[in-house]
């Protein structure tokens, strides 16, 4: 059986940013025990507080820390940028199955990364752009 990859998308720019990270932190390890371990494969997109996206290195550290990586880390290796092939076909998007965003707050629940991942055209967990928007104005 082939296993669904989920990109895990977490971090932000915004005040729950930490949040985000421990929201990350068990969601993947509910994806990785018992009858889960066989179904799903973690691909983890990290999003630092400064906005820079990084996958692969960086991320899955911060996956098993819970801590976040601090703006000085510069490995570039690993970092996603609007020149990179992320506007494009992402690097791993062309791997991943589903993306399941973890951000908390602004530009993670109110439909900006929800809009984002549609104009992409990849699928994606949770509300759509309109529903997240709508949830986000309380």
């Amino acid at each position: 059986m082939t296993k669904i990859k989920v990109g895990l998308l977490f971090g932000g720019c915004s005040g729950e940013h930490e949040v985000s990270i421990n929201s990350a932190r068990a969601i993947a390890r509910a994806l990785q025990e018992g009858s889960n371990a066989d179904k799903y494969d973690i691909l983890p997109t990290y999003i630092q507080k400064d906005g820079r996206w990084r996958a692969s290195d960086i991320a899955q550290k911060v996956l098993e820390s819970g801590k976040p990586a601090l703006p000085e880390a510069k490995d570039t290796s690993s970092e996603l940028t609007t020149s990179s092939s992320l506007w494009q076909t992402p690097s791993q998007a062309g791997e991943i199955d589903v993306w399941f965003p973890i951000l908390h707050g602004p530009n993670g629940e109110d439909g900006t990364i929800q809009g984002l991942l549609k104009l992409m055209q990849v699928p994606f967990v949770g509300s759509g752009v309109l529903g997240s928007a709508m949830g986000m104005d309380k």
